[in-house]
C-alpha cells in the first residue's frame, strides 16, 4: 500500500528535525497497527529485521510531502495483509488513530469490525497503549513546535489520496490528559479485570462505553475482600447484555480527563 504524509506550511519547507520525527511517526504508525492486525500481537520492541517495514519514497509538490510505501516480507504474513485489504485496512487505520486520541470513532464496516473483534479488546488496548507512546508523540513534533497541520493519508493513486489520520496542536493536548485529586462516587459495573495487575474496564450507568480503570494502590496492598468484589461483579454481570439486569458498585474514584473534559480513565479509591 502506497501512503503520503502532508504537512500543510505555506514555505513548503519545515524544520528538518522535527520533519523527520514526524514522518518517522507517521511510519511507525503504519508499521505498527499493519504488525498487529497480521499477527494479533502488539510489539514489545522495535526491530529492524522486522518483515513489515515502510519504505520512503518520493517527494511531490505543494505543501511539504512525502509518499511512502507499507511492505511486508513475509509469504505468510503477506497473504494475511492481502486478505485484510486496503480498505479495511484503512479503516482500522483511522479507527486507532482517533481511539488514541481519546476522540468518537467513525462507524465500521462489517468486515473492519469483524476483524477489531478477531483482534480482541485486550490487543486492541495494548495497541492504542503503544501508539500514545513515541509513535503519536513523534508524529505531532511538527503540530506542537510549529502549529502545522500534519496529515496521514492512503495514496490510492497520484490523483485520489484519503486521509486516515490529520494531527494538529489540538489533537496533541489530547494526548496528555490531566488527572484531578477530586473524588466522585461513580456507580459503575466491572466488565473486565486484570487479576495480577489490578487493571481494568468499567461501564458507568447510562453510558454506552467501557472505560478504563486502575486502583490508586498497588494490587499486592488491595485487602483480598476487595479483590473479591471486584471479580464477584465481573461473574455476576457475565453475559448479561440488559443494563437495567445488571449488578453496580459505588465506586469512589478519581478522573483523569482530556484537554477538552473527556473523561478517559478513572482512578479508583475503593468501593461503598
Amino acid at each position: 500500500m502506497n501512503f503520503d504524509i502532508l504537512i500543510d506550511t505555506p514555505e513548503h519547507t519545515v524544520d528538518m528535525k522535527s520533519g523527520l520525527d514526524t514522518m518517522q511517526g507517521a511510519s511507525e504508525i503504519t508499521r505498527v497497527i499493519a504488525g498487529v492486525l497480521v499477527s494479533g500481537k502488539v510489539p514489545s520492541r522495535k526491530d529492524h529485521k522486522n518483515p513489515i517495514r515502510t519504505n520512503l519514497k518520493k517527494s511531490f509538490k505543494g505543501s511539504y510531502g512525502h509518499t511512502f510505501s507499507l511492505d511486508v516480507y513475509d509469504k505468510e504474513l503477506k497473504k494475511k495483509f492481502d486478505d485484510i485489504g486496503s480498505k479495511v485496512f484503512s479503516e482500522l487505520m483511522s479507527y486507532f488513530f482517533l481511539a488514541a486520541i481519546y476522540e468518537d470513532t467513525k462507524p465500521l464496516s462489517i468486515a473492519a469490525k469483524a476483524k477489531l473483534d478477531e483482534l480482541g479488546e485486550d490487543v486492541a488496548d495494548s495497541l492504542l497503549d503503544k501508539l500514545r507512546q513515541t509513535p503519536l508523540k513523534s508524529l505531532h513534533q511538527i503540530p506542537e513546535r510549529f502549529n502545522y497541520t500534519v496529515k496521514l493519508r492512503y495514496r490510492e493513486n497520484a490523483h485520489d489520496q484519503t486521509i486516515l489520520a490529520e494531527a494538529n496542536r489540538t489533537t496533541f493536548l489530547k494526548l496528555i490528559p490531566k488527572p484531578s485529586n477530586k473524588v466522585i462516587n461513580i456507580s459503575a459495573c466491572i466488565t473486565r479485570f486484570n487479576i495480577n495487575t489490578g487493571n481494568g474496564r468499567l461501564l458507568v450507568v447510562g453510558d454506552k462505553e467501557t472505560i478504563p480503570f486502575s486502583i490508586n494502590i498497588p494490587y499486592r496492598d488491595v485487602k483480598l475482600d476487595t479483590k473479591k468484589k471486584f471479580t464477584r461483579n465481573l461473574d455476576d454481570n457475565n453475559g448479561i447484555h440488559d443494563n437495567d439486569k445488571r449488578k453496580y458498585l459505588t465506586l469512589p474514584s478519581k478522573t483523569i480527563k482530556t484537554s477538552n473534559g473527556k473523561i478517559v480513565k478513572y482512578i479508583v479509591t475503593g468501593i461503598i
